[in-house]
């Protein structure tokens, strides 16, 4: 019994070169591979000041606004108040 397990691994051990000669790339596909960062010529993308500008005061825009609405409505309201003037429109239905 351990002799057959012996020779197997022995046939084993003597194929592993050839899958070795089945991996190495050929040619061509090194060629290719190695042209790829030539390939490969993206320049980096630079905002300009224009629009770094533009995003800038709509983001201070945006919160002065809220600012704005949020010191605004600064009266307490009940909320049946609330309710009543938000379904409002219902009342010219009826």
């Amino acid at each position: 019994m351990n002799m057959e397990k012996e020779k197997w691994v022995e046939n084993q051990l003597d194929k592993i070169p050839a899958y070795y000669n089945e991996l190495v790339p050929s040619e061509e596909l090194i060629n290719r591979l190695n042209a790829i960062p030539s390939l490969n010529n993206q320049k980096d993308t630079m905002i300009s000041i224009k629009f770094s500008v533009s995003i800038a005061a709509g983001i201070a825009l945006l919160i002065s606004l809220n600012l704005y609405s949020i010191f605004q409505n600064n009266t307490p309201t009940s909320s049946e108040t609330l309710y009543s003037s938000y379904f409002d429109y219902l009342t010219e239905i009826v």
